[in-house]
């Protein structure tokens, strides 16, 4: 494999991301490698979005819209594999960046490596400023990239996006890997185990190559409905496993479950407690007595020193 060579296929999936999107095409105009395709998914936006597609399209002939009804990301995202001519297929959600060198630093480790079917590299967060950029705390090195990590570890204080990932497109199609459609949230951890259960071989990248913007719109800010998805897309995970894997994943998730389930009921009644005309009364009528006890307890400490 000759990496200069090596069409990147681009896929963007776009819904009312008009606002995001022109920065999240720059950066791939930006790449240090140049053989590169984008499809910009257009998934029934009411927005600006088909004008910065034209816009970019009219610049670039490497841009190329795909207008559809809307379906969702995962639809959207096949939409883009099904008509993909590259031989690496690289996810970037239309509000997420990627970093300059991210193909080339990404298609020199499938060079070294041919027995690499998908690379993942490290990422940072961001908000508004692409320049104030934050750690997510979590470090790939101690994650295992295998079935075995995505099913027991993967959302437990652990994921990394699709923006990370550098896929070859024979190793999707020869498997017949697409995204889950009838899911809405964590289809990328569908994907993953799909990957991992088709034997695909995952490399980590030591460098940071990726950019993912949380905003209030994330679905991940909502917490309840990301529990809610988790039950859902379990089952569905649960479903690709062959016999001898299902009991223990199920067990564990259970658990996982019960454990989440309690703590969301915990803090709604704390919350509802808090926020009550009695608790509210009664902190104000206690309010001297909490002052005095603190005053005592700093005599007793100085005492007894």
């Amino acid at each position: 494999m000759d990496k200069n060579q090596s069409l990147v296929s681009v896929i963007v999936p776009c819904y009312n991301h008009g606002h995001f999107l022109s920065e999240t095409l720059e950066s791939v105009i930006s790449q240090t490698y140049q053989n590169w395709e984008c499809l910009i998914v257009n998934d029934g936006s009411t927005d600006n979005t088909e004008e910065i597609t034209q816009k970019y399209c009219n610049k670039d002939n490497r841009f190329k819209q795909i207008k559809k009804l809307n379906g969702g990301l995962s639809s959207a995202r096949n939409a883009g594999l099904k008509i993909a001519q590259g031989t690496f297929v690289q996810f970037l959600d239309s509000d997420d960046i990627l970093l300059p060198n991210k193909f080339e630093i990404q298609l020199n480790s499938f060079l070294l490596d041919k027995s690499i079917d998908i690379s993942i590299s490290r990422y940072r967060l961001f908000k508004d400023n692409v320049n104030l950029q934050f750690d997510t705390d979590k470090s790939l090195n101690v994650f295992q990239c295998n079935l075995d990590g995505f099913l027991h570890r993967w959302n437990i204080g652990f994921v990394f996006p699709p923006v990370c990932y550098l896929v070859k497109m024979d190793f999707l199609r020869k498997n017949s890997i697409l995204f889950n459609e009838n899911i809405k949230a964590m289809e990328d951890w569908i994907f993953l185990v799909n990957t991992s259960l088709k034997g695909g071989n995952f490399f980590v990248e030591n460098d940071i190559l990726a950019l993912y913007r949380r905003h209030e719109n994330n679905m991940s800010s909502d917490r309840k409905l990301m529990l809610h998805n988790l039950i859902k897309t379990s089952f569905v995970v649960y479903d690709l496993l062959p016999s001898e894997l299902k009991t223990s994943f199920i067990e564990e998730k259970s658990f996982l479950f019960a454990d989440k389930f309690a703590q969301e009921f915990r803090e709604s009644v704390n919350f509802k407690k808090a926020n009550s005309i009695d608790y509210k009364v009664g902190y104000y009528l206690l309010y001297p007595l909490h002052k005095l006890s603190s005053f005592i307890k700093k005599i007793i400490s100085r005492i007894t020193k």
